[in-house]
């Protein structure tokens, strides 16, 4: 069937018949030259405007200034352009650690906050706080800008300091506020400035605390000095997320004295201990939640915390999004469906690649995948496990999912697998056992790589079975007959294999299509989990980090339609590349 030829434009047009045009236009009315020409000027301006609209600037202590990521000077970066079409300022390297005098780097922020005619965002990605002095300038010359504070990693015990978090606390300006909490002697003292930040700034919308441990019995000890802030818990914040807190109810009975729950929208807590006396109270103190996301711990808990985590599935309002960590034999799939199916637009399902209990982890079969794109006609987003059937990564192996996944028509897909560190760990205690020399028998003929994720060949390495009833690796390959009760252990994959198999899976998922967000994510391993459990190898070096995390979407190219462009990182960001499918 013949193609159908698409019209000619205007941008077809070479620009000598262009110029023809507009020369008879001009002849036949005079006015349309400079018509034309205030057109053509407005378009510059707008150009312009939009070229300098974002600008990110850190301390440069060697040249006592503000550079460009870059090294760009101001001499070359500070334009009338760029002051007079500026939205959005991002600052960076304001630390502790910082050189060169700090009064400097404060007037001369404050001189750049006057000399900009219309910021709407000041984004202050630094560990310390930004100057109250800064704060003021900010209030004074952009009243109407959003001030959002990434995340905060340094308290000092300065006035300064004091300054920075009173004013902060005071500030219409501030919208979102994060920080890092480590573990040392000031642990309590930031809790507590933190979360009276939270709790005083009128207009702020969202608030994230990253802690290193916070546990129930610390939070009790807090709650003397929480009860000495003077006013109202803050009914303006809309989103809070908590990494590190316990799942309980001292947690909520201590954030219910600076924030009103009940005004909450999406709430997020994760890497903390888990408790059955969260659940009764949060479904009373957070009645308006539209958004949940839980780690629910990967340990194995008591049945009645169990009970307590379905009867709040069960009976919390119908929710927009849900994401449960570690959910197995907490909650059940059933359940999710019947009460938040119809209004869910986003669903995480996801259990860790736990290094001991392998057998938790399942994927859902087709019929589940089903049962969800049934109850979930408005979803968009969805998270699950998959389990490797080989190293390979054949994608006619999880056929049968991923048609069903396909009829979903989502918008963001994410696949989670093992990165194969339990073979490692298998590998690695055989290494000791044997005094790096196992029999042929149960250790391959290629030696084990110590290859991180982006470099790992696993070509030559053949899978493990391991019998959980005697606790011992029973012997290697596909040899001799599965034992009951035993579990195979694939090698990590190979990043070839995984380079094609994301390749494959998104055009299946994706490739007929030609609208929507169409973003894939494949991750192998905790890819969040900041630390890689490193397993010691027999000559005394540590394994490399074997997590690889992946992310397709659609290629920019116009004639690349059907085709995506890949992103692939290893250790935690540190090496990445880029490819093209097809």
């Amino acid at each position: 069937m013949a193609q159908v030829k698409p019209p000619t434009t205007i941008l077809d047009l070479e620009i000598e018949i262009l110029t023809a045009i507009f020369s008879q236009v001009c002849t036949d009315a005079p006015r349309t030259a400079s018509a034309l020409a205030l057109v053509s000027k407005y378009f510059n301006e707008a150009a312009k405007l939009v070229r300098y609209q974002h600008a990110a600037l850190q301390w440069n202590g060697d040249n006592e200034c503000f550079t460009t990521p870059t090294g760009l000077l101001p001499k070359s970066w500070k334009t009338p352009e760029l002051l007079r079409g500026l939205r959005h300022l991002k600052i960076s390297r304001w630390d502790g650690s910082m050189k060169g005098p700090r009064v400097k780097a404060t007037a001369q922020l404050n001189e750049l906050l006057c000399q900009v005619t219309n910021l709407r965002t000041l984004i202050w990605d630094s560990s310390l706080l930004l100057p109250a002095s800064v704060l003021r300038t900010l209030e004074t010359r952009h009243p109407r800008a959003h001030l959002k504070v990434l995340r905060i990693k340094e308290r000092e015990p300065t006035k300064e300091q004091f300054d920075a978090e009173d004013a902060l606390a005071k500030s219409p300006s501030l919208v979102s506020f994060g920080a890092l909490i480590g573990d040392s002697e000031w642990n309590k003292e930031d809790h507590v400035a933190f979360s009276k930040i939270i709790s005083g700034a009128p207009n702020i919308k969202f608030a994230s605390l990253i802690s290193y441990t916070v546990y129930p019995e610390a939070v009790s000890e807090w709650q003397e000095e929480a009860s000495q802030v003077d006013r109202k818990p803050n009914a303006s914040l809309r989103h809070l997320t908590l990494d590190g807190w316990a799942l309980s109810e001292q947690t909520l009975k201590h954030w219910s004295r600076f924030v009103d729950l009940t005004a909450l929208e999406s709430f997020k807590c994760s890497r903390g201990s888990l408790s059955a006396s969260y659940f009764p109270l949060a479904a009373q103190m957070m009645t308006n939640l539209k958004h949940v996301s839980l780690n629910l711990s990967s340990w194995r808990c008591p049945p009645a915390t169990a009970r307590a985590v379905q009867e709040y599935i069960d009976t919390c309002p119908p929710l927009s999004s849900l994401s449960l960590w570690s959910w197995k034999n907490k909650a059940s799939l059933a359940s999710i469906l019947t009460r938040h199916g119809p209004t869910l637009v986003g669903l995480d399902l996801h259990e860790r690649e736990d290094p001991i209990d392998i057998l938790r982890r399942e994927s859902f079969s087709r019929e589940d995948l089903e049962q969800i794109r049934n109850s979930c006609p408005n979803l968009k987003a969805f998270t699950m496990d998959l389990l490797r059937q080989n190293q390979f990564l054949e994608i006619k192996d999880y056929q049968d999912q991923l048609d069903e996944l396909e009829k979903a028509k989502l918008d963001k897909l994410q696949l989670c697998f093992d990165s194969g560190m339990v073979y490692i760990t298998a590998m690695v205690a055989l290494e000791h056992e044997y005094d790096g020399f196992p029999p042929r028998d149960l250790a391959p003929s290629n030696e084990l790589p110590n290859s991180c994720g982006g470099d790992f060949d696993s070509r030559g390495l053949l899978p493990l079975y391991w019998d959980f009833s005697l606790g011992v690796v029973t012997h290697l390959g596909p040899s001799g007959p599965a034992l009951s009760k035993s579990q195979i252990l694939h090698p990590p994959s190979s990043i070839d294999d995984i380079c094609r198999f994301v390749g494959e899976v998104w055009k299946h998922l994706f490739g007929s299509r030609t609208n929507g967000e169409r973003l894939l994510e494949v991750k192998f391993g905790e890819w969040e989990t900041k630390a890689f459990v490193a397993e010691t190898r027999y000559n005394g070096d540590e394994q490399k980090d074997i997590r690889v995390y992946c992310r397709a979407k659609p290629h920019e190219r116009d004639d690349k339609v059907g085709e995506c462009q890949v992103l692939v990182q290893c250790c935690r960001g540190k090496h990445w590349k880029r490819f093209a499918s097809g």
